[in-house]
């Protein structure tokens, strides 16, 4: 059940519907704005408040193991401060682009970590690995259904195919040409 809020008598700026502040009530059904409701569970009382809206870091990079050193060091702020510090610059979801089968776990762990902000991941996907599938047309439906498993073993939002060194001709890769 989704809860039905109403935030009202907030300064809300919103540049993609023109709004500069003018003080109004937004209404809130689960995690959508919607057009009044006739019945609210909750009221947020927002006068003398800005409304505005969250944003969205989509090359966040809170997850990669290069951060364990970076703490080690004291360059990195931890999970806890982290999310803190995305918070209060006014992110409400940071995604990790970098996700592999290998480190699913360990990101989704990391990721579990940063309080306040919505968090998500993409499952990274080397080409190379799926190449010889690629060059057999009766293989590709192997290939959505591998990949399909992937993601949702994985946990992850999508998938993302890289081909790196792509500027670097490796032996082992010899089959391609």
């Amino acid at each position: 059940m989704n809860l039905r809020c109403k935030i009202a008598g907030g300064r809300v700026f919103d540049p993609a519907q023109g709004w500069q502040g003018e003080v109004r009530d937004l209404y809130l059904d689960g995690d959508r704005i919607v057009p009044q409701l006739p019945r609210v569970e909750k009221v947020i009382d927002a006068r003398n408040q800005a409304v505005v809206p969250g944003g969205i870091d989509l090359r966040g990079q809170v997850a990669t193991y290069g951060l364990n050193f970076l703490r080690l060091w004291g360059v990195c702020p931890p999970s806890q401060k982290l999310g803190e510090i995305y918070a209060t610059l006014g992110y409400t979801h940071v995604h990790e682009p970098f996700l592999t089968p290998a480190t699913a776990g360990y990101v989704h762990r990391e990721l579990a970590a940063l309080p306040v902000v919505d968090v998500s991941a993409s499952l990274v996907i080397n080409l190379r690995d799926l190449d010889l599938w690629l060059r057999d047309n009766g293989k590709i439906a192997e290939v959505a259904e591998a990949l399909q498993f992937f993601l949702e073993k994985s946990r992850a939002l999508n998938f993302r195919v890289v081909e790196p060194w792509v500027r670097h001709r490796q032996e082992v890769y010899a089959h391609r040409s």
